[in-house]
């Protein structure tokens, strides 16, 4: 038969164990707290915290306005046909990115049709000029007529008027004047039929030069329609593109080609119309390519157009730069660009690098203890200071007036706060250490 343990004593045990631990747990942590190190108070002064600083100045600042656009090439040419003709040769020279000079042969039309034209109206002119030879005879023998039958009628008129005296004097009977009389009128009437003839034929030459002269206009259009056929490059440059095919029906104004001259590159930047009052030409215009810094252009303003968009309000200016092809840096038409203005009317302005504003406030030392001011920005400018021997290029121009000779932290945080004491580092100093550091062998 089992033995029943006796519950109270079970109980008992387990809390008597239980309160044994407890104690030895307290007995060993107050044994490790009067044994523990106590920290010993230092009576020298904490150092103070070095901060770098600038001195603030006023500087002669040119505003900057950004910019983009695409590059195009300033003389470039869409070559087209001027005549409906079909090609009939495509020189080897006529590929894309091929060089040409001016006049040269890019595409070769066919010509037959205004070749036959041309001969038409060369053989219709020879038949005219005929006409005008044999007319010239035949006007000079109507002068001819004309003038003698002016001197019949003068001699007939005579007659007339003698046999008139005599029969005042009934020297001469009535039929003779008469007859005088009917002879006078005759003459007048070969007279008139004489002047005319003469004026038809004068009507008729002045016809056939007309017909001449359209025939000679004609005549030209052919050859001017033959000369079409042959299309040749108007500029120096490079070919970009070539449109058609041998064997290809043209119609007149079709492109043929693209012909462009990259030495001479524009690029149409939009800026925001606000600035306009700031901006003239001749301003210095730097060019980056878009999401590179490597790349860059100089070049100025040319021209500023005289509208604003109202649907972008923005405003176009026009920079022009030469180029060497082939160079290192060329800058091919097509490429979007990224460009800064840099207005040529500078004004005195209080600059400091972006990086010390921190939430619209900037930190100066005083009196050996940062103080924090309120500072309101008014625009951004990209430069180098190089007397502050820092590397920063974006600076900030306030409006917030300053002391001369203030010492502006170069690089504020959150733990920088007013009243904090701190020991100034000169940021050119600061610069000169660390690329003394940075060439110390390790």
């Amino acid at each position: 038969m089992e033995n029943k343990v006796n519950q109270p004593i079970r109980w008992i045990t387990r809390f008597a164990a239980g309160t044994i631990v407890v104690l030895l747990a307290v007995l060993f942590m107050s044994m490790l707290v009067m044994t523990a190190p106590q920290a010993q108070m230092s009576d020298d002064a904490k150092p103070a915290r070095s901060v770098i600083v600038l001195e603030s100045t006023r500087r002669d600042v040119c505003r900057q306005f950004e910019g983009y656009g695409v590059a195009d090439a300033l003389r470039h040419a869409d070559v087209p046909t001027r005549v409906t003709s079909t090609v009939v040769e495509l020189p080897r020279s006529s590929r894309a990115g091929n060089g040409v000079s001016i006049g040269q042969l890019l595409v070769q039309l066919d010509d037959a049709d205004f070749i036959h034209e041309r001969t038409i109206a060369n053989q219709q002119i020879a038949d005219i000029e005929s006409q005008l030879a044999s007319l010239a005879l035949e006007q000079k023998a109507a002068d001819d007529r004309l003038d003698l039958s002016e001197e019949e009628v003068q001699i007939a008129q005579r007659d007339f008027q003698r046999i008139q005296e005599a029969a005042a004097r009934d020297a001469a009977p009535p039929r003779e004047v008469d007859q005088l009389r009917q002879a006078l009128i005759s003459k007048q009437s070969a007279l008139i039929t004489s002047r005319q003839q003469a004026d038809q034929l004068r009507t008729q030459r002045t016809q056939l030069l007309a017909r001449q002269r359209s025939e000679e206009a004609s005549l030209q259009l052919a050859q001017q329609r033959i000369d079409r056929c042959r299309i040749t490059s108007p500029l120096t440059g490079f070919i970009e593109s070539v449109d058609v095919k041998i064997g290809e029906s043209l119609t007149s104004g079709s492109r043929v080609a693209r012909v462009i001259d990259p030495s001479t590159i524009e690029v149409p930047l939009r800026l925001s119309a606000a600035v306009r009052s700031e901006l003239g030409i001749g301003d210095t215009v730097t060019l980056n390519a878009t999401g590179s810094h490597e790349l860059a252009w100089e070049g100025t303003v040319s021209r500023i157009a005289p509208e604003d968009d109202p649907t972008t309000r923005t405003t176009t200016v026009y920079v022009e730069l030469e180029q060497v092809i082939g160079d290192e840096d060329y800058l091919a038409p097509g490429m979007f660009l990224r460009g800064e203005v840099e207005s040529s009317r500078g004004t005195q302005s209080w600059v400091v690098p972006r990086r010390s504003v921190l939430n619209d406030r900037l930190l100066l030392v005083r009196d050996g203890r940062i103080q924090s001011i309120p500072v309101q920005v008014a625009h951004a400018v990209n430069l180098s200071v190089d007397e502050s021997g820092l590397p920063d290029r974006d600076w900030l121009v306030l409006e917030t007036p300053m002391q001369p000779g203030e010492l502006v932290v170069v690089t504020p945080t959150r733990s920088l706060t007013d009243g904090l004491p701190v020991s100034v580092v000169p940021s050119s100093e600061a610069l000169a250490s660390l690329k003394t550091d940075e060439g110390t062998p390790q």
